[in-house]
């Protein structure tokens, strides 16, 4: 009797001492899978946090570079605007003297009209070595015994200042510093639409324009305009921004489109575009979470003094918070695993 008491006691105990490993593995695996929770919810949020911001600094930089592009082809025009005024040799053939151009035997200004064919080629071979050759026009200004009309036909260069005199930018043009370029654009609006500014695939323009001194004399003598479409800036920035995921726009300082490459929505609220409105207050360069048609989205934003442009770049949201989605995914398989 004694003997099975003590066998009944063993087993006993025993089988308490199993319960008391179990209830402690049981305790040790479940504060274990609690501090890889918390470590991976803390490491997901510390990744998200530096990818979203590491892809935000990454596209500030791309909207960097495709603004500096954009500048880069606007100085080349400006270059060939300050050519032209500080050319000594195009000033003396627009100012040769009644002597030099006129003709006895024809009785006609048939000297200065080879003058003018000989300027008119050279502005052309100025225009073409662009990388996106724009219109160029020179405007003769009116100089003592000189013809101030030319033949369209003969001359598609060199214009009559009768044609522009009267014009808004060139009145701009003589009453500002003339030694500056008066750089100026016409925009894409839909005015049918008061609420929304769409994008209406209109092509718009941008003109730089100058004003050419006789150097000796200090006198006006004539002024260069170039006329370029901004449809150009649309493979600059192609190089740059992703396109297909983002949107790109240009604003001039009353808040018009002057170009856009929209693609992924079909218009903006006025009020977004609008600086300093109770909407939304944006900084001249940086970037903004905004909403547009129930979808977030980030506006990139740079300010550029040469055009007194504004530039946006609107980006979805979705890529890298599907790439943070598809790292939380992962991390609950293993998890469960």
């Amino acid at each position: 009797m004694k003997g099975l008491m003590h066998k009944l006691y063993l087993f006993l105990s025993k089988s308490t001492n199993l319960k008391t490993k179990s209830k402690i593995v049981i305790f040790t695996g479940t504060c274990l899978f609690i501090a890889i929770l918390i470590t991976s919810i803390i490491f997901y949020s510390v990744y998200s946090s530096v990818m979203i911001n590491k892809s935000i600094e990454m596209t500030k930089e791309q909207l960097a570079v495709a603004v500096s592009n954009i500048n880069n082809e606007l100085d080349s025009y400006a270059r060939l605007l300050y050519t032209l005024r500080l050319d000594k040799s195009l000033h003396d053939q627009i100012v040769k003297d009644d002597s030099d151009i006129y003709n006895e035997y024809f009785d006609t200004y048939y000297g200065y009209f080879i003058i003018i064919r000989k300027i008119n080629d050279y502005l052309n071979s100025l225009r073409v070595s662009c990388m996106y050759p724009p219109e160029l026009e020179l405007y003769l200004l009116p100089q003592k015994d000189h013809p101030t009309s030319y033949n369209p036909i003969y001359f598609d260069l060199v214009k009559d200042i009768d044609s522009v005199s009267d014009l808004p930018w060139f009145k701009k043009l003589m009453e500002s510093n003339r030694a500056n370029i008066l750089w100026e654009s016409v925009t894409q609006e839909d005015s049918n639409d008061k609420d929304n500014i769409s994008d209406v695939s209109k092509t718009s323009v941008f003109s730089a324009s100058i004003v050419l001194r006789n150097r000796k004399t200090g006198q006006d003598i004539a002024v260069a305009r170039i006329i370029q479409s901004t449809k150009q800036f649309t493979n600059t920035v192609k190089k740059t921004l992703d396109l297909n995921n983002g949107s790109f726009f240009i604003l001039d300082n009353q808040h018009r489109i002057v170009h856009s490459v929209n693609t992924n929505f079909e218009s903006l609220p006025k009020d977004f575009i609008q600086w300093n409105t109770e909407t939304y207050s944006y900084p001249l360069n940086g970037y903004a979470n905004i909403t547009i048609n129930s979808k977030k989205k980030t506006a990139y934003l740079q300010h550029d003094d040469i055009m007194n442009w504004q530039y946006f770049y609107i980006t979805n949201n979705s890529i890298i918070l599907e790439q943070i989605f598809a790292w939380q995914r992962l991390l609950l398989l293993l998890l469960i695993s």
